[in-house]
């Protein structure tokens, strides 16, 4: 699956060379670059970026898009009221801010047919106090659903403290309460993740039809093949610490775990 995303404010002209863009000027708290608003006729033109990259995707052969819309990222801070403050179409209530994200993915059932897979990550609350509400996120899943969208993978949006759920001492699956509050409301697949360390709280999160599948990412970056020795009965968890270390910015160096 090709995971389509823009970064939005939370580039920096370091890496891009250019002004990050958000729907409104603002200060990003992490990088203390100020970002550039985009202009109606800008949003349109990124939408349709976004149709064209899920065609290339498709067309590459790829089995299926995801559209990020978690974690501070572009279609993110449409979403969040914290970095939102248009007063058109595209910011007040939750029915504008969802509309970016919203024509993405109508566009690219459109352009892509109704046989192909369309996933979003979702940032369904912000965890900011002037950002959106766990209600807010649920109407977005819903209105993302209505537009033909295959499966939602439940994340967080915009956050007051970087790294707010990933550290050191949260080490158990997070977004528990907010999948399940969601799966109340939706109909397609959820996805959780967050805090997946030990298979027994994964598995516990399948059992209980609290998501339909789970997602990881710094397991991976620890052991690539920890998939693998799950089913082979090799461990049981992750030895990733949540440190964060893998994620530090190193100009000309990869990500990798630094525990190993």
């Amino acid at each position: 699956m090709a995971q389509l995303l823009h970064a939005g404010w939370a580039s920096h002209p370091l890496i891009t060379g250019s002004q990050p863009l958000a729907p409104s000027p603002i200060i990003h708290p992490f990088t203390n670059v100020e970002s550039r608003e985009l202009s109606g006729e800008e949003i349109l033109e990124l939408i349709e970026s976004y149709i064209a990259a899920a065609q290339r995707a498709m067309e590459a052969g790829f089995d299926a898009i995801q559209v990020h819309s978690a974690h501070g990222r572009l279609p993110c801070t449409f979403l969040s009221p914290a970095v939102n403050r248009r007063e058109d179409e595209w910011g007040g209530s939750a029915e504008n801010r969802a509309r970016f994200v919203q024509l993405i993915c109508r566009g690219i059932r459109a352009r892509i047919g109704n046989d192909y897979p369309i996933l979003v990550k979702l940032g369904l609350k912000d965890y900011h106090p002037e950002g959106k509400s766990l209600a807010d996120g649920i109407f977005t899943a819903k209105v993302l659903e209505s537009e033909g969208v295959d499966c939602i993978e439940i994340s967080e949006g915009f956050e007051a403290e970087l790294h707010y759920h990933i550290h050191r001492d949260a080490m158990n699956p997070y977004y528990t309460e907010e999948c399940r509050q969601t799966r109340r409301s939706l109909s397609i697949p959820l996805i959780q993740v967050g805090g997946m360390r030990e298979l027994k709280d994964m598995q516990s999160i399948l059992d209980e039809n609290i998501a339909d599948a789970i997602s990881m990412c710094r397991p991976f970056i620890n052991n690539p093949h920890i998939v693998r020795d799950f089913r082979e009965n090799v461990t049981r968890e992750s030895d990733c610490i949540s440190c964060n270390d893998c994620f530090r910015f190193q100009p000309g160096k990869r990500h990798q775990c630094t525990q190993v």
